[in-house]
């Protein structure tokens, strides 16, 4: 995992209430489950979701090598409704994982992770950003989003994730470029954690931390 990886991941968890008293966790698009299973190390319950039956495989068999944690996975599509009751998670977790989304489902599926947080909940994602290389590149399917060889993006702006976050409290927004994946093309990035309001009627405005 990179460093700019795990200090993401990192930060999510200092964000957590102690695991003794925040359960549970989750990951959308866990992949092979590198991320849940650094969550679960932290003594988290953690579950997994990912469209790929592939590398729920993968991600099953480190859960296998990792008896004394709580991580379980499951096959599901992120842009259908998520499979937990209201209020049930503490925390959600992604990363490159909802940035693939027209506006409409995106917006979707955060009604859905607002739904499935309870009141105080942590919600911590990174995405492709506008700042990155490919932005504007391919066919341009709507405002954001492209497919270029096959692979579709929609690519976010700060204004956007605001937009989507109307009503939490944002505690970090960073706009970052790294090498992704041995990449010699750095890949623009926006790092986002912020909680739900404890009030449902909390306020919009949220703490602003712009870093570089």
């Amino acid at each position: 995992m990179p460093p700019l990886h795990r200090r993401f991941t990192e930060r999510f968890i200092r964000a957590l209430p102690p695991a003794a008293v925040a359960q549970p966790i989750l990951e959308l698009g866990c992949g092979q489950g590198h991320d849940a299973l650094l969550i679960a190390s932290s003594g988290y319950s953690v579950y997994g979701l990912d469209f790929s039956p592939v590398a729920l495989e993968q991600a099953r068999k480190y859960a296998e090598a990792h008896p004394g944690l709580h991580l379980r996975f499951r096959c599901h599509d992120t842009s259908k409704p998520l499979p937990f009751q209201d209020g049930e998670l503490c925390g959600v977790y992604s990363y490159l994982s909802l940035h693939y989304f027209t506006d409409a489902v995106t917006r979707a599926v955060f009604r859905e992770i607002h739904r499935v947080l309870r009141p105080g909940g942590i919600l911590a994602f990174c995405v492709k950003s506008t700042d990155d290389p490919l932005h504007g590149k391919g066919i341009q399917l709507e405002q954001d989003m492209y497919c270029l060889d096959g692979h579709v993006r929609h690519f976010f702006s700060p204004d956007y994730i605001r937009g989507l976050l109307r009503g939490w409290q944002i505690l970090f927004l960073s706009e970052v470029r790294t090498n992704y994946l041995r990449s010699d093309v750095p890949s623009g990035t926006v790092q986002t954690m912020a909680r739900k309001p404890d009030d449902s009627t909390g306020s919009a405005t949220g703490v602003y931390v712009e870093e570089g």
